[in-house]
């Protein structure tokens, strides 16, 4: 994660529950994670509602 900054996009591959995700959230402006898990994204939308989209 160093290096991540405002105004940085970053794609958060294999995001699960998008712990991850959300740390990058807090250094840059736009953060997108994938999963090939339908139930691994259901986690993370549940987790973070306001911004699962």
């Amino acid at each position: 994660m160093n290096g991540v900054q405002s105004g940085d996009r970053v794609l958060d591959v294999c995001t699960g529950t998008g712990d991850v995700a959300l740390e990058f959230a807090r250094r840059c402006d736009d953060v997108t994670g994938i999963d090939l898990s339908d139930g691994m994204l259901a986690v993370a939308q549940r987790s973070f509602p306001r911004r699962a989209d």
